[in-house]
């Protein structure tokens, strides 16, 4: 079932016991969930908390801590009922995550890039849709698994910002190397001059003044069938986006080309490329 269809009960009142956290949130700052817990408080509930018949957070787990922090009793709550598969938990998770609660780019990366390995078939636009979310963002941040692992610390703890990120993913790892500790201490002082550093380095790739990176991939499926890849190979994404398009490319010349030989379909790869 999902979350658009499961069953939604009237907002009831729980004691603050029954309540299960599971959030996608990684980080939570005791003062600012105080803060809320004090709004609340003070000024009343306004977003009811969503929860699976069993007490588990859906939605609002910042509210609930900070009802707890302020020794609150009771809180809102609208039950869902009904089957949600892990795809719908995280929908639900990471759609409310994104739109309201301050994560940080990497936070934010996490939560996307698992739905992503939860639906691999998704592109960016159907995550986005799924979220009710920005397609443009939602590539950026699927980009950061082209991160070095620095970067993407840097992306988690709120050193680094979304558009950095997805400026350095564009380079490849020893170049990211070079500027992320220049941005980090502000000596390419903004998003600007940033891009335009990364923009010079692709255009000096592009006119053969710098000489590409070739990354190498070769596993044994349980088939037997070897995989080899070779090319601007980065990461596991870059892996995964060239995997879909010779599927892509395969079942276009099997069904619009009447293409069934192997060596048919590499004469026929060969001819599109030129």
């Amino acid at each position: 079932m999902s979350v658009s269809t499961a069953a939604i009960r009237q907002v009831v009142r729980r004691k603050l016991g029954w309540f299960k956290p599971k959030n996608i949130r990684k980080t939570f700052v005791e003062e600012d969930d105080r803060a809320l817990g004090c709004s609340i408080r003070d000024i009343g509930q306004i977003h009811p908390l969503a929860c699976g018949p069993d007490g588990t957070i859906f939605d609002g787990e910042r509210r609930w801590r900070g009802a707890k922090l302020v020794e609150l009793e009771e809180l809102d709550v609208i039950i869902i009922e009904g089957e949600l598969s892990d795809t719908d938990l995280l929908v639900l998770q990471i759609s409310s995550a994104l739109h309201r609660a301050d994560l940080t780019a990497g936070e934010k990366y996490e939560c996307v890039y698992q739905l992503a390995m939860r639906n691999t078939n998704w592109q960016a636009k159907d995550i986005a849709e799924h979220l009710n979310f920005d397609q443009g963002v939602i590539s950026k941040l699927l980009s950061f698994s082209r991160i070095i692992p620095a970067g993407r610390e840097a992306l988690k703890d709120g050193r680094l910002k979304l558009d950095d990120g997805y400026l350095l993913s564009q380079l490849p790892e020893p170049e990211q190397a070079e500027l992320l500790p220049l941005r980090l201490s502000r000596s390419i002082p903004n998003r600007e001059a940033l891009h335009a550093e990364v923009k010079a380095r692709k255009t000096a790739r592009k006119n053969g003044t710098v000489k590409q990176e070739t990354g190498r991939f070769k596993a044994t499926l349980d088939s037997g069938i070897v995989v080899t890849c070779s090319g601007p190979l980065k990461s596991l994404l870059d892996l995964e986006e060239a995997g879909k398009e010779i599927v892509k490319k395969a079942k276009h010349a099997r069904e619009k080309e009447g293409v069934d030989d192997l060596k048919a379909f590499e004469v026929w790869l060969k001819a599109k490329s030129k």
